[in-house]
């Protein structure tokens, strides 16, 4: 037994679930040694990470004795994915009983369909980025702008909270400007037009997700791109659904890592391992090289068309179009 336990790799030991702020724990705790101060963590909504980082020392936190607080920041892209599904499940809950059965009342043409909160989300997060390092109140109003904007008609519109600049967003604003009578709101791409309630239920959705607490953390504009990068990396070499011990995970790290820096062809093992190299595997590895400088392109599962109101962005002055 102490022979293996010498041997043995395994840093952790419990249930999965508190493997993510185990690791937390141990980054912050050894910090200070390392003379470092990590002052902020940047997270999802549900990570407990954050929790337990706070709990140290009695709750006082890892830097209570030199006055420092450890703040959480939101991730931009958790938070959309969170609008996104609070939108969808409103859709698949708000139901009517009529005559025995179930009716969505929020379902249906010109209402909250797939592609309404594809966009109501693209405007919720290009808000966030684009207010980032501002205020809360500029960054709500931005967000407000899109529920107001998409849910306007001729005869109930609401355009107070658009962009009212020269180069604004809106057709409607941009018309009043130009003391031309505005076009008709049943021609815009994206609206929802639902009853009284169902609009009250849409915007309980928009006033939680522009809380003070939510915009705060969301200010700094920031996503956890970088780690998710690192992670789609490591686990090419090391799959979660293979069982991969520390030795693996620190090779397929370091080997990352390399890649990153240097190039697949300058890192590539079969160098410093003195095996010569083919022209399929230079050729394979500058393609790899090559693959890396692309922007990267997510394959959806299923090809829609997305259609977005190409006179509205939500949160900022959109490039110059051709206004109708």
């Amino acid at each position: 037994m102490a022979a293996h336990k010498h041997k043995c790799n395994m840093n952790y030991s419990g249930k999965s679930g508190g493997m993510e702020w185990s690791a937390a724990i141990r980054m912050w705790a050894r910090s200070r040694e390392l003379k470092l101060c990590y002052e902020t963590m940047l997270s999802d909504g549900d990570s407990t990470a954050f929790d337990k980082v706070k709990e140290q020392n009695d709750g006082k936190g890892p830097y209570y004795d030199i006055g420092v607080t450890v703040r959480k920041i939101e991730c931009v892209n958790h938070v959309c994915k969170r609008f996104r599904k609070a939108l969808e499940n409103l859709k698949m809950t708000y139901v009517k009983v009529v005559n025995g059965r179930r009716m969505k009342l929020l379902a249906g043409k010109n209402k909250l369909t797939d592609d309404v909160i594809e966009a109501l989300t693209f405007y919720y997060g290009h808000a966030i980025k684009k207010f980032a390092g501002t205020s809360v109140e500029e960054m709500r109003r931005a967000i407000l702008a899109g529920f107001h904007h998409c849910s306007s008609t001729d005869e109930c519109h609401n355009h107070d909270y658009c962009d009212k600049s020269v180069d604004t967003y809106c057709f409607y604003q941009k018309a009043v400007m130009n003391n031309e009578v505005p076009q008709s709101h049943s021609t815009t791409k994206v609206k929802f037009i639902v009853d009284e309630e169902g609009k009250k239920q849409i915007f309980e959705v928009y006033k939680r997700m522009t809380s003070d607490e939510l915009l705060e953390a969301c200010l700094h504009g920031q996503t956890q791109n970088r780690n998710e990068s690192l992670h789609s990396r490591l686990w090419r070499y090391c799959p979660k659904s293979k069982n991969g011990s520390k030795r693996i995970i620190d090779f397929a790290a370091a080997q990352d890592v390399a890649n990153y820096n240097a190039g697949y062809t300058a890192s590539h093992l079969d160098y410093y391992f003195g095996f010569p190299r083919t022209e399929i595997s230079s050729a394979y590895l500058a393609r790899m090289d090559a693959n890396m400088d692309l922007p990267f392109k997510k394959k959806a599962k299923h090809k829609r068309k997305i259609v977005k109101d190409p006179d509205y962005e939500a949160g900022a002055a959109s490039l110059p179009r051709n206004f109708k």
